[in-house]
């Protein structure tokens, strides 16, 4: 038993003095134990890592190609190697190196040098654009070949060379008797013929290369024709009817000679029969060629119903019995007729065409896309059917004053078009291409 007197010599509380101390080195002893703790959860946690890589780095190993023996490629096996100064030295290490620190002494520094060579190279570069007429069929995918086209039942053959455009290749079609047309603007190419109608006979490819398929919607039309009226004024001449000059059915009674004559006028009546009855009578009577006639020593005193002076505007000469007329001419209608071509205004087309600025016609091609064209006064037929392919609509108008129209419909619009170019829809054979033709270029 132990018996302890704080503080018994020299009156002070040792023995809280003693507790303090000993609590404060337990202090530091329960804080080295919770650091040991926390050292003790990390390292349990980093042995979990490591086991959970060792078994990533198995799994991997088996797709490296360390398993081959290259081990330059295995991801677990690579070295790095590092510069102090990465402008003056970079180093890379191999897999088999070890590790280690080099110090490099640069004894001179390098001098500029340069080799020049005579090899050149040619870069080649492939353009594709929409073709144009001038493009050459080639560049579009044909080759070079012959074809037949069969036109009325008679198979014409084509030549297509190397060197042959799009325009050429039409305007050989149109020497065997096929429309065709190309429009720049949207790549498409229409053929007056349908896919039947070609027999590639040394496989130029020509069907596929123009894209061409078979298009049956569309409208023919008669002869398209424009009528203009004139009127001209002629000298008469003996044989003008009275009628035309204005003089009426009737029995007129001239003195002449002492005597009084009767002269009867009918619908048939010339002045050539005027003036020979006249002349009958003795009666000096001439016309000469501007239409003026001239009655001597002759009066017309009763004209009856035949209002013959009005008609041929005689005036008495006062001094004589002279009767001179005015300048006698006739009218004539004259109603011409000719083949609109591209230049014919849409009102010249005949009568009972209504059109007004701003009216419009609704187009639909093919591709089911629709196109409003804005007509008037001044738009001639060229330019609507000139809209109508840009819309992506076959239309032409042949030398005979037909239009054919494939590929589409008119579907709409404030302008009848159809009446005013007198249009039947029926289904119609052509071809026109089904995507816009590209042309492929390598330029150097």
């Amino acid at each position: 038993m132990t018996i302890s007197f704080s503080g018994l010599a020299s009156g002070l509380d040792t023995s809280s003095w003693v507790e303090s101390l000993v609590a404060l080195k337990q202090a530091k002893i329960d804080t080295l134990e919770e650091e040991k703790e926390t050292v003790l959860l990390s390292k349990e946690t980093l042995d979990n890592i490591k086991s959970f890589f060792n078994s990533f780095r198995s799994v991997i190993e088996k797709v490296t190609d360390a398993q081959f023996g290259i081990a330059s490629m295995d991801l677990f096996a690579q070295n790095l190697a590092t510069s102090a100064n990465l402008d003056v030295l970079t180093a890379t290490a191999t897999t088999e190196a070890e590790e280690a620190t080099y110090n490099v002494l640069v004894d001179q520094l390098a001098t500029n040098s340069a080799a020049n060579s005579n090899y050149c190279y040619l870069t080649t570069i492939v353009q594709t654009t929409t073709a144009t007429s001038d493009s050459k069929l080639i560049n579009v995918g044909v080759k070079a070949g012959k074809i037949g086209v069969t036109v009325n039942g008679i198979e014409r053959g084509i030549e297509i060379t190397e060197n042959d455009t799009i325009q050429t290749f039409i305007d050989k079609l149109k020497e065997i008797g096929v429309e065709a047309s190309y429009n720049e603007k949207t790549g498409v190419f229409s053929i007056d013929i349908d896919a039947g109608a070609i027999n590639d006979i040394d496989g130029t490819g020509i069907v596929d290369a123009l894209h061409l398929q078979g298009v049956n919607e569309g409208y023919t039309s008669n002869s398209l024709n424009t009528s203009k009226t004139d009127t001209i004024y002629s000298a008469a001449t003996v044989d003008t009817l009275m009628s035309e000059l204005g003089a009426k059915e009737g029995v007129i009674t001239i003195h002449a000679n002492d005597a009084d004559y009767q002269v009867t006028l009918t619908s048939t009546t010339t002045l050539g029969d005027f003036i020979a009855d006249l002349k009958s009578h003795n009666i000096d009577v001439t016309l000469d060629s501007t239409g003026i006639l001239t009655i001597t020593d002759a009066k017309i005193t009763d004209e009856g119903t035949t209002d013959i002076l009005d008609a041929l505007g005689l005036d008495l000469d006062i001094y004589s019995n002279t009767q001179v007329s005015g300048d006698l001419s006739h009218k004539a209608t004259i109603t011409q007729t000719t083949t609109a071509t591209s230049d014919t205004l849409l009102k010249d087309l005949g009568d009972g065409i209504n059109i007004t600025d701003g009216q419009t016609v609704i187009i639909k091609n093919s591709s089911n896309e629709y196109t409003t064209i804005t007509v008037g006064t001044t738009t001639t037929l060229g330019e609507l059917l000139s809209d109508m392919t840009n819309a992506g609509v076959y239309a032409a108008l042949n030398k005979d004053g037909t239009i054919e129209i494939s590929g589409g419909t008119i579907t709409g619009g404030t302008f009848d078009a159809i009446s005013a170019l007198k249009l039947t829809a029926e289904p119609y054979t052509a071809m026109t291409t089904g995507k816009p033709l590209t042309e492929t270029v390598q330029k150097a």
